[in-house]
């Protein structure tokens, strides 16, 4: 992502003071934007092409789908920006009294037409927690790029793409693996499928889930790791798989420590627990390692497990 465009109407709507309040804080965010190295362009836009759409309202081959974000506070532009397939954040004004005349009263748009941002996946309504991180990953999201959680000194944690999948039937054909977890699905074509909803009804809904652990030196998918919520436990639950060839040379703590970083700075949940299954001695050693504390015992499905808990 390079360039962030706003695309503001010229008619304000609220009392003058509300105007003047939010346009200064959305100068400030313009100011960081541009500090942080993006290209910020601000564009007014009349009730006129609100109408119309029938203009560009910028240069569309320089700011073009695959390097810009835009910013609208109109919900009939930004509908008609996401169907050119920009990624669009929509602008939901905080003040939404009267029009404030400023001189274009003629050509009024419709209230409702301004504020119907149905479709419109991500919202804004200020700018007091934003940041350059949370557009990049917006837009990341709108053009199905996947987020980078994290990163330690050997590893990459990312989230994982139907392309991977491949990778993880490798990885889990060693017989150890699956001792105590579930398989893959027995079709790949299933699994697949799995993975696209996966990425749809979990990462785009939560922002977490099971990620892909990726070796910086080789770029080689090693395993992965993550948190989940699951029926039965507090918080959300650490899970984690290693690729054989590379257990035992502390991959797994130096990802999951990582991880319950990760979840103490970004995820709103105080507590992280671990179910694993009697027997699992390098799990249970692994968890104790980590800061968890072993509460209970539990059965489920006829297995006996272990649960570890750890506050954030």
């Amino acid at each position: 992502m390079e360039n962030v465009i706003f695309v503001l109407e010229n008619e304000k709507r609220g009392s003058f003071l509300s105007i003047v309040e939010e346009t200064e804080k959305m100068n400030r965010f313009i100011k960081e934007l541009r500090h942080g190295g993006l290209n910020v362009i601000k564009v007014a836009v009349s009730p006129r092409f609100v109408n119309a759409c029938d203009a560009p309202l910028f240069d569309e081959q320089k700011c073009n789908t695959q390097n810009t974000l835009l910013i609208i506070d109109h919900g009939q532009i930004a509908k008609h920006y996401a169907k050119k397939g920009y990624a669009v954040i929509g602008y939901e004004r905080q003040h939404q009294g009267p029009y404030y005349d400023v001189g274009i009263s003629s050509h009024q748009v419709e209230k409702d037409k301004a504020n119907d941002f149905w479709g419109i996946e991500h919202l804004l309504q200020g700018f007091d927690e934003v940041d350059d991180v949370y557009l990049k990953r917006i837009f990341e999201r709108c053009h199905n790029i996947p987020w980078k959680i994290c990163e330690t000194k050997r590893c990459i944690i990312r989230e994982i793409t139907v392309e991977d999948v491949d990778r993880l039937y490798e990885i889990y054909a060693e017989p150890s693996i699956t001792e105590y977890m579930e398989d893959l699905f027995e079709n790949p074509k299933e699994e697949k499928e799995y993975t696209m909803q996966y990425i749809k009804n979990i990462y785009h809904m939560y922002g977490y889930g099971m990620w892909i652990i990726e070796e910086k030196q080789t770029g080689q998918i090693i395993g992965r790791a993550g948190l989940e919520q699951n029926e039965g436990m507090e918080g959300l639950e650490l899970g984690y798989v290693i690729a054989v060839p590379y257990q035992r040379k502390g991959y797994a703590y130096e990802v999951c420590s990582a991880i319950l970083d990760y979840a103490r700075e970004n995820l709103e949940t105080e507590v992280i627990t671990s179910a694993i299954e009697k027997g699992n001695v390098a799990s249970e050693k692994l968890c104790r390692k980590l800061g968890f504390i072993n509460v209970c015992e539990f059965v489920k499905n006829g297995v006996t497990y272990y649960k570890y808990k750890r506050e954030k």
